[in-house]
């Protein structure tokens, strides 16, 4: 067999190789031999093959496994869920162990069977060092995370609307010997989340990333910006967002002033929800308590700067961060084109503007 295509082990299978496989090759004569240098082996949907095929891929060098279930139909998720188990209860029977797992289902929930095959996969894996998963996690997947405590660098996953599983729970298995932890990234769309339940995550000082949504998100007070500054010396991005506005606990702006001096000198991106108190004098500023790295301040899911005060937010923010700042509500960056008459710019997109045209403050 010709194997120069698979060089750098990053070539797609396809359904004819498999089958070529099938008649060449016996399961228990091919592991690690038909294609010893493969390291990454990604399963997409669609696909008709099911673990013992992938098994004849699967080799010593495989260092990335990419699991993909997506399509609308419940016939297909019926057939990916089937093929999904069978594959992830093969993988972990196997001894390779390794080191970046991407896992996409897009069905929703995911059923028990497939939990269950998830949480034994990821339970026998000891080098990990990269999970992003879109599967919903139950309390034992998150319990089967600590078999690579001491290896995983990055966590990017969903926590399953359950009522054993809480963020707090989530924390403190996380603060127990994961000190390679540089990345975490969760979403618990129905958690109410506050510093109480994110404390035990200051045991991870190697974090650098913190990107938390839930339904709700409790305000920071001062001195837990400061124990988080404490607990993550390297920290370059903090989201902390809340995903039902009608619940969402506000930020006042002088938060953004602690942040300046107790993370000044490594934060990179900040998102909080943020709303203007005009009753609450904005601090003033003075070096060396600014952002020197800042490149972007994402303030929210909607516009809450009332009429008026968007000068007087413009010149805080220029003193605060570095030239430039992208400004980002919602999803939406406000460094764009602006309108033909600027004069019709409000709220955020005023802010945005003005700060990148500070020769315009008084004329707008």
């Amino acid at each position: 067999m010709n194997t120069s295509i698979w060089r750098d082990g990053r070539s797609k299978i396809s359904h004819k190789a498999l089958e070529a496989a099938h008649s060449v090759v016996s399961t228990g004569s091919t592991f690690g031999r038909l294609l010893p240098r493969v390291r990454t082996l990604a399963w997409y949907s669609g696909a008709s093959y099911t673990g013992p095929q992938i098994l004849f891929f699967i080799s010593p060098s495989l260092e990335t496994f990419a699991f993909n279930c997506t399509g609308p139909s419940d016939l297909r998720r019926i057939h990916n869920l089937e093929s999904g188990v069978d594959t992830l209860n093969t993988l972990a029977n196997q001894t390779c162990q390794l080191r970046r797992i991407l896992f996409t289902w897009g069905f929703g929930r995911a059923a028990e069977p497939l939990e269950q095959a998830f949480s034994k996969f990821i339970r026998n894996q000891t080098h990990l060092q990269f999970l992003s998963s879109l599967i919903d996690f139950t309390k034992d997947i998150v319990e089967a995370l600590t078999s690579s405590r001491s290896t995983l660098r990055v966590l990017h996953c969903r926590l399953a609307a359950t009522g054993d599983l809480s963020f707090l729970f989530v924390s403190e298995i996380l603060s127990n010997g994961f000190d390679s932890l540089q990345e975490l990234n969760i979403v618990q769309a129905d958690a109410n989340i506050n510093f109480a339940s994110i404390r035990p995550l200051l045991a991870c000082r190697s974090l650098h990333q913190v990107c938390l949504r839930a339904a709700r998100i409790a305000a920071l007070h001062s001195s837990e910006v400061i124990a988080m500054a404490k607990g993550w010396p390297k920290i370059e991005e903090l989201r902390l967002r809340s995903s039902l506005p009608g619940t969402t606990e506000l930020h006042s702006f002088p938060i953004l002033s602690v942040f300046a001096k107790h993370m000044g000198p490594t934060l990179k991106i900040l998102g909080l929800d943020f709303g203007f108190d005009t009753t609450t004098p904005l601090p003033g500023v003075t070096k060396p308590d600014v952002f020197e790295l800042l490149s972007q301040l994402r303030v929210g899911e909607i516009d809450r700067i009332p009429g008026g005060t968007e000068e007087h937010i413009a010149r805080y923010l220029m003193a605060l961060c570095p030239y430039g700042v992208s400004i980002v509500v919602g999803v939406s960056d406000l460094f764009g084109d602006p309108p033909e008459d600027v004069s019709l710019l409000e709220g955020w997109q005023k802010v945005a503007y003005l700060v990148q045209n500070p020769q315009y403050i008084g004329d707008l």
